[in-house]
């Protein structure tokens, strides 16, 4: 059973709304902030609610090919950029792949 204050090692599948890596492990869905694609992270469990957890980055393992360093000086303190953390072709990406899924699951579309 994951606890609080663990630490997992995780692959970030996809970005989700509020730019939240969405990742998988042994029946728990955590949600990662300032991760990218593929980003392969340890993290610790800050928030457990069932089968979901919410979690931070303690090392990242192997940066995905969309990282990148962020151009802004404040990024991860101000909490106003969600995505600079990945390339500008990411970003699209990512912000398309969110509409998509807010049309099929919500609209169904």
């Amino acid at each position: 059973m994951k606890q609080n204050n663990q630490i997992i090692d995780v692959t970030i599948e996809k970005i989700v709304p509020n730019g939240f890596g969405l990742a998988f492990a042994e029946n728990l869905t955590v949600f990662v902030p300032l991760s990218a694609k593929g980003d392969r992270l340890r993290v610790r469990i800050n928030q457990l609610k069932g089968k979901t957890a919410f979690a931070e980055i303690v090392e990242i393992l192997e940066p995905s090919s969309d990282r990148t360093e962020p151009r802004c000086p404040y990024f991860g303190r101000c909490g106003g950029c969600n995505f600079q953390q990945m390339t500008y072709a990411a970003q699209l990406e990512a912000k398309v792949g969110i509409v998509r899924d807010c049309l099929t699951r919500i609209g169904r579309i």
